[in-house]
């Protein structure tokens, strides 16, 4: 602006410097009339989409908490009573071992074969020894894990912080891997080809689980991100920014325009 007016010639009436100014004026009111439009759109569209996204919000809320009840009960009651199940049927089948070892023992005459079997029948005894003994592990685990779960399923996803949730995954996670990792369970689980299978199974409902919990962990995060878009409020300071230079602009010419009509 200054240029514009030192480009005048010393003779240039007084006139034409305040229709330069004048004109300076119109043009700034004129970009500031756009950079208004351009925050109102701006408004426009975040109540659009933020219509929008309510519902998805609903829907993918709904879907989240679900999502948290599942992957807690799989990491917990869900593995406990998988487990439980893989050692009575583990049970069984050295039951059903037992009862063939003791009728082939009665019927037999030799003494080194009758030792054998007595010595496959005591093995067999340790075996169900260890496995019940599992058992009474995994279930007691399991009444704590099943209180643990109806207290989480308890919590409600849509207004607990998602370092909260975290925690009550961490502590599910943590109740089964102590559960597994107990000597006795892990020596029960390692007793037959189908037990090793049903321990892999069970790190994998366990893993599998938290996954899920984890999951629902990041969604209740990008939603919380999600509501102050960061894009969108970028745009909004940018127009901000654009709008007080413009405005301050406005008035340095204002202020000119005074000082030149006053000296005339």
């Amino acid at each position: 602006l200054n240029a514009e007016i030192a480009s005048q010639p010393p003779e240039a009436p007084g006139g034409l410097v305040k229709n330069t100014l004048r004109a300076r004026l119109r043009s700034l009111e004129g970009e500031l009339a756009g950079l208004q439009e351009a925050l109102r759109r701006l408004n426009q569209s975040a109540e659009l989409n933020a219509s929008q996204r309510e519902l998805w919000l609903s829907i993918s809320n709904d879907a989240a908490a679900d999502a948290w009840k599942q992957g807690i009960g799989m990491a917990t009651d869900g593995f406990g009573k998988f487990t439980i199940d893989r050692l009575n049927q583990g049970i069984k089948d050295v039951d059903n071992d037992l009862a063939e070892a003791v009728t082939e023992l009665s019927g037999e005459t030799d003494p080194g074969r009758r030792e054998r079997l007595h010595s496959a029948i005591k093995l067999l005894e340790g075996q169900k020894s260890s496995l019940e003994s599992a058992v009474t592990t995994v279930g007691r685990a399991r009444q704590g894990e099943t209180a643990f779960s109806e207290g989480a399923n308890a919590v409600d996803w849509s207004s607990t912080s998602p370092h909260k949730l975290e925690q009550v995954a961490q502590v599910a996670l943590g109740a089964a891997q102590t559960t597994l990792s107990d000597p006795g369970v892990q020596k029960a689980l390692s007793l037959s080809p189908a037990l090793s299978d049903a321990a892999q199974v069970g790190k994998s409902m366990v893993g599998s689980g938290y996954d899920i919990v984890a999951e629902t962990v990041s969604i209740k995060q990008l939603k919380a991100l999600n509501a102050g878009s960061d894009s969108y409020l970028a745009a909004v300071k940018n127009v901000q920014e654009q709008m007080k230079s413009t405005v301050s602009r406005i008035k340095t010419i204002q202020s000119e325009l005074g000082e030149a009509e006053a000296s005339q």
